[in-house]
């Protein structure tokens, strides 16, 4: 990796059989294909970095946080809980173990174009209930059943990758289902949380669950942080870099700063986060991006899904690369208005009833879909909704 020279991460029993379950059905290589920030490769060239490096950077870092061999520079996470055993199904996992599982799982359901892909068949699934009941119903987990109705109903493009995580993990469970049966548990220890666990636990073991899993969720999710930063700022168009590498040399000085609190570091972090969002993510050339991709990938689900009766036949169809893949089309003769609305904290839920799906799919029929598209979507946070009009040069200045 540029600037971290070589990467590697030992892999635990379970994380490890978690590893040849995704590699013997080609998700690994399918991860090194992917582009990680999707369509907008196509805006800005030189960001071409694999959604394989990203998880690599998670693991190589989780690596150097908590190191096998306790001697090797020691363990700047010690105390975290993350050589402590959390049984599933009976099975017992440690700490490492579960986020080198949440690294690999929660990556594995991504598709080709990554967020607006999964935005465009979440919007189709919405409409079409066949196609929903046969997704629903090759989930066998209730729960399971339970958060994807909740990732529909609250139009969470950003999570809907890991209910396709599940899908797969199905799919397989005639290869090895005592596996897919313990990455299930663990993928809704992440995703659903300690009450959606199948095993029993007194209301204390309880308690040491959700501390375990708060724990794990913070490492979890400032390691995903830093890793896209890193990379995001090294391959983007921007004028700052994140220097990784400082940090890594001087762990010991920062650990505490990354993980405890919200003090200088952190905040920075999170500045330099919606740095990249309003610049790279969604600005106003990777807005119009999303919404050209969007419409394609839903034209080609509109002629495709009358083939899908059956999970398999989804599963083929979801697994297709050619169905996803963004297409690389010149933008420039589009202009481009695009407008930024930050949320009032405590407000986000009404501010939902307004901008969503149906909100965005009426004004692109209002405003002309072959002139104008119109893409509106929160960014990750949820704290900030991005919406954008790209005019094509066939409408006349005073249309516009």
């Amino acid at each position: 990796m540029p600037g971290l020279g070589k990467l590697s991460a030992q892999l635990y029993e379970n994380s490890s059989a978690t590893y040849l379950l995704l590699n013997s059905n080609d998700h690994i290589k399918r991860m090194r294909n992917i582009e990680q920030l999707g369509v907008i490769h196509n805006v800005y060239e030189g960001v071409h970095h694999s959604r394989w490096e990203y998880v690599m950077t998670q693991l190589g870092l989780l690596h150097r946080l908590y190191p096998s061999d306790k001697k090797a520079g020691g363990r700047p996470l010690e105390g975290w809980g993350l050589n402590s055993d959390i049984e599933f199904l009976d099975t017992r996992f440690s700490g490492t173990e579960v986020i080198q599982i949440w690294i690999l799982l929660s990556n594995a359901g991504h598709l080709p174009g990554t967020f607006s892909s999964e935005k465009a068949l979440m919007k189709y699934i919405i409409k079409d209930s066949r196609i929903k009941e046969i997704l629903r119903n090759s989930l066998k987990d209730d729960n399971v059943k339970l958060y994807f109705d909740y990732i529909l109903e609250t139009e969470d493009i950003y999570n809907f990758n890991k209910v396709l995580s599940f899908f797969f993990l199905e799919h397989y469970r005639d290869q090895d289902p005592e596996l897919v049966d313990l990455l299930i548990e663990v993928l809704k220890f992440y995703c659903i949380g300690c009450d959606s666990l199948k095993k029993e636990v007194t209301p204390e073991k309880m308690i040491s669950l959700d501390k375990k899993r708060s724990n794990f969720l913070l490492i979890f999710n400032r390691l995903r942080q830093i890793s896209y930063l890193y990379l995001d700022s090294l391959y983007g168009p921007v004028p700052f870099d994140f220097d990784l590498p400082s940090i890594l040399v001087n762990l010991p000085d920062h650990i505490n700063d990354l993980f405890i609190g919200d003090g200088d570091l952190v905040q920075t972090l999170n500045s330099f986060d919606s740095f990249l969002s309003n610049t790279i993510y969604q600005s106003e050339k990777s807005l119009q991006a999303h919404g050209y991709h969007i419409k394609n990938v839903t034209s080609k689900i509109k002629n495709k899904s009358k083939k899908v009766n059956t999970e398999k036949e989804l599963y083929e169809f979801l697994i297709d690369n050619s169905n996803f893949e963004p297409q690389y089309t010149n933008l420039q003769k589009y202009q481009t208005i695009r407008f930024l609305l930050d949320i009032i904290p405590g407000y986000s839920k009404i501010y939902k009833k307004i901008f969503n799906f149906e909100t965005e799919d009426s004004l692109n029929k209002k405003y002309g879909s072959t002139k104008c598209i119109f893409t509106l979507e929160p960014n990750i946070k949820k704290d900030t909704y991005m919406m954008s009009l790209s005019f094509s040069e066939s409408v006349q200045i005073i249309n516009r």
